[in-house]
């Protein structure tokens, strides 16, 4: 096997791999990129939308769609900032929180088959 048939399978494990954790996202309500902004809030309680984009390296406008929808489903919640009321603090909903840990207990059974 030559380096670029490597390449070939590892771009195509990466694409079956991004299409099932999809899949799962969607059957739980969210869409792809939603279940890191809840996995964050849970390790770091509350953040700004600049803080998330940061985070996922995407830029603050497609983190404030997410967070928009997110908050209309009752997963997150948003509050103004005491301090500058320019940025809003976001946290994980209880209900955020449930489908956060779902989503994680079957991307990790996503992730050991795709290592087995």
């Amino acid at each position: 096997m030559n380096l670029r048939d490597i390449i070939v399978q590892l771009n195509t494990l990466s694409c079956l791999h991004r299409y099932y954790i999809s899949k799962v996202a969607n059957s739980m309500g969210v869409y792809r990129g939603q279940p890191q902004i809840m996995d964050y809030l849970i390790k770091n309680g509350e953040a700004t939308q600049r803080e998330l984009a940061d985070y996922l390296h995407v830029s603050a406008a497609s983190v404030a769609v997410s967070v928009k929808r997110m908050a209309k489903a009752g997963l997150l919640e948003k509050s103004v900032n005491e301090n500058d009321l320019r940025f809003n603090k976001i946290k994980i909903t209880p209900k955020g929180v449930e489908i956060e840990r779902a989503c994680r207990t079957e991307f990790d059974k996503i992730d050991s088959r795709m290592f087995s």
